[in-house]
Parts: structure tokens; C-alpha cells; sequence
């Protein structure tokens, strides 16, 4: 799934203090989107600031930012893995992308304390949806990865 926090449409260029006026303003809208959705993994195209408005709570912290890009915090009752990685129109090469998010992932797995392996391999699986965006390959179905 995908979630839009500027809903309309914009240019190559996107200036963050206008994207997170738009997270403060549909905050509740935004925040009961991902309720619905209900992701086990969240991937800001380096709007992590605004999923902390969204949230409501410092998902990221910019005086300590983590080096290997993954945050964690909770919703429905449950951890969700937040990666701070590259919007999916980057201009860097898909392949790239690809290991890139899945290095985050993997560092989430391992400096995170998430032992569940059930959850690497959905994550692989809403993987294929990432990369269907950055153009690698077509998704398997299931999973649930949001883009933010």
C-alpha cells in the first residue's frame, strides 16, 4: 500500500516543510489510513519526519539518528519496522534500491532484537511490492508494506 501524505500532485522536487504542514493538518486521516493498512513494515521515502507527526511520537530521533536507517514503533498492538530510506522515484539504480532497503531490513533484524522469522519472510514477500515500484519485478500477493 501506498500513502500519500500530499495528496495532490507535485513536481520533481518536494519541499519536507510543506509535506509535514499536510501531515499536521490530515494527521488523524492519515494516521486512521495506516490503522487500516495495518503494515508490519513502513518505508518513508525520507519523510520519516512526517510519519513522527502522523505517529505523534519521535519515531526518528535527528539528534541521534540511527546510521543503518531503520526505526521502530507500534501500531494496532503490534512493532513495526520504520526504514528512512530513498523515495521510490530516486534516480538511482533499482538494483541499487533493492539491496539497500533489504541491508536496512537486515539491520533491523539484527541490531533490533526482532527475532521472528516469520516476519523477515513477510517482509521479503512485501519486498516484491517495493520492487515492483522501482520497476525490478512483478509482486507475489499479500503482504503488507506501506510507502510513505
Amino acid at each position: 500500500a501506498v500513502v500519500n501524505v500530499k495528496k495532490s500532485g507535485g513536481t520533481s522536487h518536494s519541499d519536507m516543510t510543506l509535506i509535514n504542514h499536510y501531515a499536521s493538518c490530515d494527521r488523524k486521516e492519515l494516521l486512521r489510513e495506516l490503522e487500516l493498512i495495518d503494515p508490519t513494515v513502513i518505508v518513508c521515502g525520507y519523510t520519516i519526519s512526517s510519519l513522527n507527526i502522523i505517529m505523534g511520537e519521535t519515531i526518528k530521533d535527528y539528534q541521534h539518528p540511527n546510521p543503518n536507517l531503520y526505526y521502530q514503533t507500534t501500531l494496532n498492538g503490534h512493532g513495526v519496522i520504520v526504514l528512512d530510506y530513498y523515495h521510490p522515484s530516486n534516480r538511482y539504480p533499482a538494483v541499487m534500491n533493492y539491496y539497500g532497503l533489504v541491508g536496512a531490513y537486515q539491520q533491523a533484524l539484527i541490531h533490533g532484537g526482532i527475532e521472528n522469522r516469520k516476519k523477515f519472510l513477510t517482509f521479503m514477500s512485501e519486498t516484491l511490492v517495493f520492487i515492483r515500484l522501482l520497476g525490478i519485478i512483478k509482486p507475489k500477493e499479500g503482504g503488507v508494506l506501506c510507502l510513505i
